[in-house]
């Protein structure tokens, strides 16, 4: 990933395209920038799109972006949701996502 990418996606962010590419532009976005700045810090991390994780209770979960690494011999793991809402998320949005 390079700061190249990075440019083109937010150039992409600005054109006019339908609701459903706009969400998938901005998660595209969204990854490239994080890419762009996790591997300026480490070269050991994992970071993926629209990704499917099966949590504790055997449920899936899909996230726009993920990644994860492991440090001092503790894995992090990071999962982002990209939504466009038109007022903040309210707190149930929130502890629902956490959960």
């Amino acid at each position: 990933m390079n700061i190249k990418r990075v440019f083109e996606a937010i150039k992409n962010l600005s054109e006019p395209t339908s609701t459903i590419n706009k969400g998938l532009t901005f998660e595209s976005f969204v990854h490239e920038v994080y890419s762009a700045i996790l591997r300026l810090e480490d070269k050991n991390v994992l970071i993926s799109k629209n990704v499917t994780i099966l949590g504790k209770s055997g449920a899936s979960h899909q996230f726009d972006v993920y990644y994860e690494f492991t440090r001092a011999n503790v894995k992090h793991r990071v999962a982002i949701e990209c939504k466009n809402h038109s007022r903040p998320v309210d707190k149930g949005k929130v502890s629902e996502f956490k959960g």
